[in-house]
């Protein structure tokens, strides 16, 4: 692994991470965040877009570090949302359609199911 690349995804990570909690704060602001996590799902949305664009232009001489740096950095720290939806698309793409609705479903299934699992270990462990 080269230095550069690894700088590239520290630095990145730092921004994306910034930029999350700057969006979060911004957002959060402007809506009511007790009725619906809004700034989760913009995040998540525009990482979504961003991952997709950066994939897109790939070949497009993007050099390797910035090419991970933007994407395991900075869109690593701001979602990994954007992750899950890219690999799904891109199987999509490939016409590996079974493989994309399952990981789909299986994230989502099983990572709400984790989540409730971690909420009520917290709560037994909080009692």
């Amino acid at each position: 692994m080269q230095v550069s690349t690894v700088v590239a995804v520290a630095i990145g990570g730092a921004c994306g991470a910034l930029c999350r909690f700057g969006a979060n704060a911004t957002i959060e602001r402007a809506f009511d965040k007790d009725h619906l996590p809004i700034a989760t799902f913009c995040v998540n949305m525009v990482g979504c877009f961003l991952l997709g664009l950066l994939v897109g232009l790939s070949s497009h001489s993007l050099p390797a570090p910035v090419q991970v740096g933007l994407a395991t950095g900075f869109l690593g720290s701001l979602t990994t949302f954007s992750t899950y939806a890219v690999e799904i698309a891109t199987r999509s793409e490939n016409r590996y359609w079974w493989t994309a609705a399952a990981i789909g479903l299986a994230n989502l299934v099983v990572g709400v199911a984790l989540a409730f699992a971690g909420l009520a270990l917290a709560r037994s462990l909080a009692k």
